[in-house]
């Protein structure tokens, strides 16, 4: 082998050993560019599987809310209708005991015209006869009496 030749081999060699050690340098930077990304997808899975949970906890949140919600919403609807009841059942013991209190105040206000006209017949007795006291007794006291 010639100088020139063995200058080429070692001119090769050398060349081969410094793309050996860029190639090696450019692997390694990308190695590590993979796993700093890596390393930030991971974390991105973890905070993403965070706010899933949190998401989960939310939703069963609602979801109790809701039930809690329509729990009230049929209790109130049944004391809506208790009380519509009790109402209606107020209103009809009212009505009859207005009929009652207004029959009442009817036979009663016949009781006071009755004991009105007595009244009126008590003075007007004092100046009359007997006969003419029984005349007006026919007359006004017994179609009273007859209703």
């Amino acid at each position: 082998m010639t100088i020139a030749g063995s200058s080429l081999l070692l001119a090769f060699l050398a060349g081969l050993a410094l793309g050996a050690v860029v190639a090696w340098s450019m692997g390694r930077a990308r190695a590590a560019a993979a796993l700093g990304r890596a390393e930030e997808l991971r974390l991105r899975v973890q905070a993403l599987d965070t706010e899933t949970a949190a998401l989960r906890e939310r939703a069963a949140a609602v979801d109790r809310a809701r039930v809690e919600a329509e729990t009230r919403n049929i209790a109130a609807e049944r004391r809506v209708e208790d009380e519509r009841r009790f109402v209606d059942e107020a209103r009809e013991r009212l009505t009859d005991a207005f009929k009652a209190l207004a029959a009442d105040a009817l036979s009663g206000s016949q009781l006071e015209t009755a004991e009105q006209r007595i009244g009126d017949a008590s003075a007007l007795v004092s100046d009359l006869t007997d006969e003419d006291v029984f005349e007006w007794v026919l007359r006004v006291i017994l179609p009273f009496v007859e209703r």
